[in-house]
């Protein structure tokens, strides 16, 4: 009889353990896809950028996504820009 305690099966892209979800794939490289797909579904034009789960991989992620929403001032520092006639926030 087997043990129903099995090792996951390694995530595909990463190799961290995969989840019962998603059975190939991690929770981090799985909504990664979903997010891919909702881009694709959204026309957003985002290319094929896969730098990793860390710092740098996700902060090219977020300039690609709303990059332009950002801007930097060296009285106030960063700014997300709201998208109304109020101005925009402190991040």
């Amino acid at each position: 009889m087997k043990d129903k305690t099995s090792t996951p099966i390694p995530c595909k892209k990463c190799g961290k353990p995969s989840t019962n979800l998603f059975p190939s794939y991690c929770n981090e490289c799985a909504l990664a896809m979903l997010l891919r797909l909702q881009d694709a579904l959204n026309g957003v034009a985002v290319p094929n950028l896969d730098e990793g789960h860390n710092d740098l991989g996700n902060m090219k992620r977020l300039l690609l996504r709303f990059g332009e929403r950002f801007r930097y001032t060296r009285a106030t520092g960063w700014l997300w820009w709201a998208g109304t006639d109020s101005g925009a926030s402190t991040v």
